[in-house]
């Protein structure tokens, strides 16, 4: 239980490049809001 450990670099970027690849424009963008709001 507790909180979860931050995200790594690479899982971000791995995230990322595979929203882009499915288009998933929405979600990625909600996913970069998240992170420029640090709720990840």
């Amino acid at each position: 239980m507790g909180p979860k450990p931050p995200l790594k670099t690479e899982a971000i970027w791995s995230i990322r490049v595979n929203l882009q690849v499915v288009q998933r424009v929405r979600d990625l963008v909600l996913f970069n809001l998240a992170l420029d709001s640090k709720s990840i």
